[in-house]
């Protein structure tokens, strides 16, 4: 029955102090859900990869950068997964930007085909 914005935040302020509310929401912002979104989106491409293979498939680039003694080589090895999910976190982003509204939206959307999906099985 705390009456302020902040979650998680406001609890842990009132009933430990400062110290603990703020180093809950840094662990939060910096590692909570930063590894979160990205387990999602790793495992949106990995189901997404059975049904596009292309989406698994290696991108080789080469790179040479000028050194000190030479131009170095390097080589990066990838698959569209990996450009894929940076697209899908940055949607997610851009959604969560737009505001509370939209937000709640799309997760209703998402929530619809998740239980259609079963229904259908």
């Amino acid at each position: 029955m705390i009456p302020e914005a902040g979650g998680e935040y406001a609890y842990l302020r009132r009933g430990f102090g400062p110290v603990y509310g703020i180093s809950f929401r840094l662990t939060h912002s910096i590692v909570g859900r930063p590894s979160s979104l990205a387990s999602i989106s790793a495992g949106m491409m990995r189901f997404l990869s059975f049904i596009f293979p292309v989406v698994r498939a290696p991108v080789h680039r080469h790179i040479a950068i000028p050194g000190l003694t030479g131009w170095l080589k390097l080589r990066f090895v990838f698959n569209l997964g990996a450009a894929a999910r940076c697209a899908v976190d940055s949607h997610h982003d851009g959604v969560n930007y737009l505001g509370v509204r939209l937000g709640g939206a799309v997760q209703v959307f998402l929530t619809s085909i998740k239980i259609m999906s079963v229904v259908i099985e």
